[in-house]
């Protein structure tokens, strides 16, 4: 615990982790992408992210696993992460956060289907939807919209888009949602 808490030492840190006993008593491995972690060294870090198991991490362990995935693009381990996350967080707030954690590294893993569901259960969602500003409803409107439309599922991007189209604030959203829609249902009038 010293050495997690000893930040402004790093020389002392890097002393105190070399000290430590190899007999498995320690997770050196956990303890040192910590410390990379906190060091900036986040290559370091998901070198040995990756070597980790991440069937069973405890919530503590995950939010600095998280923050170097999130920080390298590993998508897939953000999913696991967050999934994982969401067994144990209570908070709505916190709660609506990760799922959108899950909605963007779905949406950057082209998941279309999990992209759909997070974004299509958010948006039904009047309290998770009281927790967005304007401009993350949106984005989460256009983003589920452009899912439906890859998938090839015109009339489900329009079902949508009709349903929720008064999020749409901006010129650039109403034109790429919105009109991508109609034009992809053969209803570029409206």
């Amino acid at each position: 615990n010293f050495i997690v808490s000893a930040k402004a030492f790093p020389e002392l840190r890097k002393k105190i982790f070399q000290a430590l006993p190899d007999d498995g008593s320690v997770q050196k491995n956990k303890l040192l992408l910590l410390l990379c972690f906190e060091s900036g060294e986040i290559d370091e870090a998901f070198s040995i992210l990756k070597s980790l198991d991440l069937s069973n991490p405890n919530y503590i362990e995950c939010l600095p696993y998280l923050a170097v995935a999130e920080q390298k693009e590993a998508w897939d381990f953000v999913v696991v992460l967050v999934e994982k996350l969401l067994q144990y967080e209570k908070d709505r707030r916190t709660i609506l956060e990760l799922k959108l954690k899950l909605f963007t590294a779905n949406f950057n893993l082209e998941r279309l289907p999990e992209v759909i569901r997070i974004g299509e259960g958010i948006l039904a969602n009047s309290e998770e939807m009281d927790l967005l500003n304007d401009q993350n409803k949106e984005k989460l409107l256009v983003q589920t919209t452009f899912a439906w439309l890859q998938r090839g599922k015109y009339l489900e991007a329009k079902k949508l888009i009709e349903k929720h189209g008064s999020l749409l604030k901006t010129f650039e959203a109403k034109v790429a949602a919105e009109a991508e829609t109609y034009i992809k249902n053969k209803e570029p009038e409206k």
